[in-house]
């Protein structure tokens, strides 16, 4: 199996880590963080990885070299100009009919390989691994009709299901990319909806954050230390 993990972008969130480091690089208790989803893909028999790659790619590139010490084969797209986060995959060669998707900054423990063959299970164009979050909201929230209010609610918590930042992608799915042009994901999968394709979603209560700003990332560095085997099962003790 095949995953591409997205390391192109600057990571400004994250600054002044990402003076020095490529936000993959950033190590969460000493091991970077694109080495910890190389080794779950391993984990979960991905045996090919592309690194899609922009800015400091020489460091990943000299980390990595072609994977051979992670026992699968790594190789790299790297852009002259920022792609977005889906505007390389339309070069991505793939032998397989879908791939792994995902952005550098998860720390997650979720099942690569369940979620894969959910995907195929589900016959879609394109999968988006959910989570549900809580999103407080520090003001009293109105329930009005015209000008009558029927209700006041107090600072309430939200539920909103969001993208992780993992997907199962298939390569037909690619041929919507344009090419050389600056191409999220959002756009991909909206680009899908409007010609009708089939695009799901895979709800996990797994371990999963986003570690977008310096404060996410000291809080990686505390809750590694506890989940470490659940995220890199097989290499601290039982695994789960």
């Amino acid at each position: 199996m095949h995953a591409v993990i997205m390391t192109g972008g600057k990571g400004e969130r994250m600054r002044p880590y990402t003076h020095v480091l490529p936000k993959g690089l950033l190590p969460i208790d000493g091991i970077p963080l694109l080495d910890i989803l190389v080794r779950q893909c391993r984990y979960y028999g991905f045996r090919r990885i592309t690194m899609t790659c922009g800015y400091l790619a020489t460091m990943i590139q000299n980390y990595f070299e072609n994977g051979e010490k992670w026992g699968l084969e790594i190789d790299y797209l790297e852009e002259d100009i920022p792609l977005g986060t889906a505007g390389s995959l339309r070069d991505v060669s793939c032998e397989q009919e879908s791939m792994l998707v995902m952005n550098c900054d998860v720390l997650t423990n979720l099942h690569f390989r369940d979620f894969y063959d959910k995907h195929i299970n589900q016959k879609s164009m394109l999968t988006i691994a959910s989570h549900e979050i809580e999103v407080p909201i520090d003001f009293g929230v109105l329930e009005v009709q015209g000008e009558r209010v029927l209700q006041i609610v107090e600072k309430p918590t939200n539920h909103s299901l969001v993208s992780m930042g993992i997907y199962i992608i298939n390569k037909e799915a690619f041929k919507y990319i344009p090419k050389k042009e600056k191409f999220d994901i959002p756009d991909l999968i909206y680009t899908l909806l409007d010609h009708k394709k089939r695009v799901t979603h895979h709800h996990t209560d797994s371990f999963w954050m986003d570690i977008g700003k310096p404060h996410d990332y000291e809080t990686a560095n505390q809750i590694f230390e506890q989940l470490k085997d659940q995220i890199l099962p097989g290499e601290f003790g039982h695994g789960s």
